[in-house]
């Protein structure tokens, strides 16, 4: 069994941080609709497996279709709740992460929002010092109509 040094234990604890707080942005930015923050969030050669069918290759790739989804006439707003989150770090370039979330759509063409359960499969690498998301495969696990009134 290998012994690890306090600082080795505490880089450990400082990236883990970085990853949620990475994963928190990402959520913001989707629920604040600024697609610019949210392509902050990967890295150069990402890899999104988005769900039924749709795959994109690299950040151009991905503004492109957030760009579209989230500036969509009538999205008021998505609103994402994650928890339960498992972070593996690999070493101190890589890691793997899994999410579950709830996310609650609502549009202005339709009377009731829409919840979704998906679960996030991720590999975070390390860019020039930063946590970044290399690849993310959305597992999507329920869809249920919610009443507005009831607020997302």
């Amino acid at each position: 069994m290998t012994t690890r040094t306090l600082e080795q234990r505490i880089s450990d604890l400082e990236d883990l941080s970085a990853i949620e707080q990475l994963r928190h942005r990402y959520w913001l930015a989707l629920m604040d609709k600024k697609v610019d923050e949210l392509l902050d969030c990967f890295a150069e050669d990402a890899r999104l497996e988005y769900g039924f069918g749709i795959v994109l290759e690299g950040k151009a790739a991905i503004d492109e279709f957030f760009q579209g989804l989230l500036k969509a006439p009538d999205l008021i707003r998505q609103v994402p709740r994650g928890a339960n989150r498992q972070i593996t770090l690999i070493d101190p370039e890589t890691a793997k992460g899994r999410w579950l979330v709830e996310v609650v759509v609502v549009r202005e063409s339709q009377e009731k929002g829409t919840r979704i359960g998906v679960q996030y499969f991720e590999d975070y690498r390390k860019v020039a010092g930063h946590w970044r998301i290399a690849t993310m495969k959305n597992d999507y696990l329920s869809f249920e109509s919610v009443e507005l009134k009831d607020g997302p």
